[in-house]
């Protein structure tokens, strides 16, 4: 499918905060891979399109979609199930996921994918002691 606006760089304008959101639309089906996940990871994408990148073919996408900060739990958790094995496990070594995600995926049928969750739930719990103590 061919853009309908004229974008001198499509890879530059995807990572724009200025540029107008229906301009930033138009990118989620621009060809290049790249753009789609610079795209992924601008902080000023809707939700609305966060979802259509969720479905995105390359799981470098999916990824930037599952690490974006405004994505809904609802989709982390449809990407926590994600066909492709480095989906999974880019999931399960982000300590900013929510927990429960991450104990899904310590049950993960993919040992390299259970392993990285479980290793970042251990982080998590040091992290939770280390604060207690500093707290107390």
């Amino acid at each position: 499918m061919k853009l309908a606006i004229n974008i001198a760089n499509p890879y530059v304008a995807a990572s724009q905060n200025t540029l107008p959101i229906d301009q930033l639309s138009w990118l989620i089906f621009h060809e290049d891979a790249r753009v789609r996940l610079q795209l992924a990871e601008n902080p000023k994408l809707p939700v609305a399109y966060l979802a259509d990148l969720a479905n995105d073919e390359h799981p470098e996408v999916r990824i930037a979609v599952a690490e974006h900060p405004h994505t809904p739990i609802s989709i982390v958790e449809l990407l926590a199930e994600d066909n492709h094995v480095d989906v999974r496990h880019a999931i399960a070594e982000n300590a900013n996921m929510p927990v429960h995600i991450l104990h899904i995926l310590a049950n993960d049928e993919n040992p390299y994918v259970s392993a990285r969750a479980y290793v970042t739930l251990k982080r998590l719990e040091g992290e939770f002691v280390t604060t207690l103590r500093c707290c107390a």
